[in-house]
């Protein structure tokens, strides 16, 4: 018997630009034996009743399309969804890269036929969901501000373009951060709550994390750095963080709640994410994945 995959695509994400890649797309699975049923990522305002009869489910689209999707299964409390998999599609593509190495679509779909499935943890900030990245302050909404015909006709450059503007006006902000066993009070450039090692299209900021880690890995950039300062020490982060750095608050954790200015949006995996104060929890191997 055939497996059933829905395909889930996000026609406006970074390179996927045409219905001819969609429509290749769907050969090389229809040609790997799948029975394939296909849905715009913008036409998906509730999941349950497209995932009722398929196997598997694959989002060809960025880590934006893939928190959507996310969102969606747990919002919605859907009891053992279908096992995902991702092709990228869009401009940084973190979390497929974290998952599937740069790996082919015909490696990914050997990994569906096999069943070869890791269970990944899922970051919650308030009542919104995240695989790989929760973040405010500097930098952190460029994936969403930066004008989506400048993300595909550039791609991941796109983002340092608006990152160097943005350095050179940006003020600190006061972050308070609260842990079962610490309490913090710092003015800060910008925040990052990882689930995963890595952000901004490539780098692995935090190079002992994992997707299926158990933890939450929370870095802080501290202010009192002039603009130079500031770009060194984002180049040394970008290049991996480690916990004596000078200048960044580093700890792992499974809940951290935190308060900050509703001026300054929470970025959930590349989205608008909730208003302060945000609790974000761990979800231990919430969700499954396909794995090569």
């Amino acid at each position: 018997m055939k497996k059933r995959l829905l395909l889930i695509y996000n026609i406006k994400a970074g390179s996927v630009k045409t219905t001819r890649r969609l429509n290749k797309i769907r050969r090389l699975i229809e040609n790997e034996g799948f029975e394939v049923k296909d849905t715009a990522l913008d036409k998906v305002t509730a999941i349950k009743p497209l995932i009722s009869e398929c196997d598997a489910i694959l989002i060809v689209g960025g880590d934006g399309s893939i928190n959507v999707v996310v969102d969606h299964l747990l919002r919605e409390e859907i009891e053992n969804p279908p096992p995902l998999a991702v092709l990228p599609g869009g401009t940084a593509n973190d979390i497929y890269h974290q998952i599937y190495k740069g790996c082919k679509i015909k490696d990914i779909l050997a990994a569906i036929k096999k069943g070869n499935i890791t269970r990944l943890d899922i970051g919650q900030a308030n009542n919104r969901y995240f695989v790989n990245i929760a973040a405010a302050g500097m930098f952190s909404d460029i994936a969403y501000l930066t004008p989506g015909t400048v993300k595909r006709l550039l791609g991941t450059p796109a983002y340092y373009i608006h990152a160097l503007i943005k350095v050179m006006t940006y003020r600190p902000f006061k972050l308070n951060i609260k842990t079962g066993s610490k309490n913090l009070e710092e003015e800060v450039l910008l925040f990052l709550v990882l689930n995963g090692s890595q952000a901004a299209g490539l780098f692995i900021i935090a190079p002992d994390a994992a997707l299926n880690d158990g933890k939450l890995h929370l870095l802080a950039l501290k202010k009192n750095m002039n603009i130079s300062q500031v770009v060194k020490l984002v180049y040394r982060v970008l290049r991996g963080i480690t916990p004596d750095q000078q200048g960044v608050i580093y700890l792992t954790a499974k809940n951290i709640s935190m308060q900050f200015p509703e001026s300054h949006v929470l970025v959930i995996d590349g989205e608008k994410g909730p208003l302060p104060p945000v609790k974000i929890k761990l979800l231990p191997a919430r969700l499954p994945f396909f794995t090569p």
